[in-house]
């Protein structure tokens, strides 16, 4: 989980790096354009004024628009009073909020898509069977006190002792995923007889 959590913050941490990389990347032009129409100081003080007269956005409207336009349109008061280098600054800090915000839904949904994904395999990952922990507790403790007991053997008495509710197939898959069978024995195969962990106490 930790480490899902770590992909998560590495993937929204690299999109702050690219956001702050890309909005520094946009011309700035509303220095030129205002230089253009030769306004008076009188003529961009009344600009800036007109600005701030501006309707306020609904309440209802999205918030991200809502910052979005806000910055664009303090941005554009800052221009007309001539303070152009914070104009800039903020013009900056605008591009970087559009550009997380048009990108940080589809990082959302690959992060949640990635955690429902490891999810699905956890869980599919899983014994299948109820009796699977059950079994594998009698396996382990019978090759413990019986180790020269062969897995052929050991399958059968299983199938016998749980009779039409696990398979030769199954058995040899679990007992080769838990890495469970004991080597050979030098003096050969002995017999013996499942152990159960509960009724010995175990």
């Amino acid at each position: 989980m930790k480490n899902n959590e770590n992909d998560g913050l590495f993937q929204l941490k690299i999109l702050d790096v690219v956001a702050n990389v890309f909005a520094k990347d946009v011309p700035y032009k509303f220095d030129r354009v205002l230089n253009e129409l030769n306004l008076t100081r009188e003529e961009r003080v009344e600009r800036a004024n007109a600005l701030n007269e501006l309707v306020h956005f609904d309440d209802d409207e999205d918030q991200s628009d809502y910052v979005i336009h806000a910055l664009y349109k303090a941005t554009l008061m800052l221009e007309a009073l001539g303070y152009t280098e914070t104009a800039k600054e903020l013009f900056i800090a605008r591009n970087i909020v559009k550009i997380e915000r048009e990108n940080r839904d589809a990082v959302v949904r690959n992060i949640s898509k990635d955690a429902i994904k490891r999810q699905y395999s956890k869980a599919a990952s899983r014994p299948r069977n109820k009796l699977h922990y059950e079994i594998i507790g009698i396996i382990k403790a019978t090759w413990k006190k019986h180790p020269a007991g062969s897995k052929n053997e050991m399958i059968r008495r299983i199938m016998a002792h749980y009779p039409n509710k696990v398979d030769e197939s199954t058995l040899k898959r679990w007992i080769k995923k838990a890495n469970l069978t004991p080597p050979r024995p030098l003096g050969g195969y002995k017999n013996f007889s499942l152990v159960f962990p509960h009724a010995e106490g175990a």
